[in-house]
């Protein structure tokens, strides 16, 4: 449809167990080596390989969601995590039709209270009659206790 406008990505904090969430080798500390194995792993088509069973996180799945495809402002999207399972990580895109430098911005991107997806927001900041979407994404995961 278009190209990707603005991308974000966040982490969501959770409180220090024994061992964080994707810290593949016991040693306390999410290193940015572990942290792209784990979104690579998602982004593609990712199985529960038991690489990083042993930290809490448990069958990592990516989820997607997007707003409508037309021309109004401003659009909502939500990406949630299926039951049983949380948020660990998320982010959002804008794509617009034929224009991949249009007028709108994303203005929001973040982890839901309740951990149970992702929300973004994006509105147009010159009126336009272009189509265009949102589109939240969300790492979801089983954390153990």
């Amino acid at each position: 449809m278009g190209a990707a406008l603005v991308a974000m990505m966040g982490l969501v904090a959770r409180g220090a167990p024994a061992q964080c969430c994707g810290d593949c080798n016991g040693d306390g500390a999410v290193t940015v080596n572990e942290l792209v194995t784990a979104v690579n792993r998602a982004l593609t088509t990712c199985s529960d390989d038991g690489i990083c069973s042993a930290t809490g996180v448990r069958g990592l799945e990516r989820v997607d969601f997007s707003s409508a495809a037309d021309s109004t402002s401003p659009k909502k999207a939500f990406a949630k995590c299926p039951s049983g399972k949380q948020v660990i990580a998320g982010g959002a895109k804008i794509f617009i039709a034929n224009n991949p430098t249009g007028p709108v911005a994303l203005k929001a991107s973040f982890p839901s209270d309740a951990l149970d997806g992702w929300a973004a927001t994006a509105e147009e900041m010159v009126a336009t009659d272009a189509k265009w979407f949102v589109t939240a994404f969300a790492l979801c995961s089983t954390v153990a206790p």
